[in-house]
């Protein structure tokens, strides 16, 4: 499961104008289903599809390189692990960056939900490692800045 941090400034049609941020599991299963079709059709990011469908959307990009089970607390171990943050509204990203850090993580801005789609498989090779390969959930990933 990827999650997915969206940030939603919409009208009357999701939440009455305000700011909703959520993942994707809470994301009405159709907008999912809806953004993963366009995705494959563009070679996009899903979320960058989602924004493209909900127009009144702005969409942010974060936590799909963290698996679950360390969302909560931002941390495999005594390591902080960060967390890679895409989206086009400046905004909208800069609150969703206070969040990641508010749970603990090292928020990494990547720039545009253009650079949101090298997220994606980040998070894949997570899960591939994790349940694939055996390594268990008990892993995340690190930038180390020098």
């Amino acid at each position: 499961m990827f999650a997915l941090a969206l940030s939603f400034k919409l009208t009357c049609s999701l939440r009455c104008g305000a700011t909703y941020i959520g993942f994707c599991s809470l994301c009405a299963d159709w907008v999912v289903r809806a953004a993963w079709k366009v995705a494959l059709r563009i070679k996009a990011a899903a979320t960058t599809a989602i924004a493209i469908i909900a127009v009144a959307a702005s969409a942010v990009k974060a936590f799909n390189t963290v698996l679950a089970q360390n969302q909560s607390t931002a941390k495999v171990g005594a390591e902080q692990l960060s967390a890679f943050v895409a989206g086009d509204d400046e905004t909208e990203k800069r609150v969703v960056m206070q969040l990641v850090a508010n749970i603990g993580f090292d928020p990494i801005d990547v720039g545009t939900l253009r650079s949101g789609r090298y997220l994606e498989p980040m998070g894949m090779l997570l899960i591939s490692l994790g349940y694939d390969l055996g390594m268990g959930t008990n892993m995340g990933i690190k930038l180390i800045k020098g």
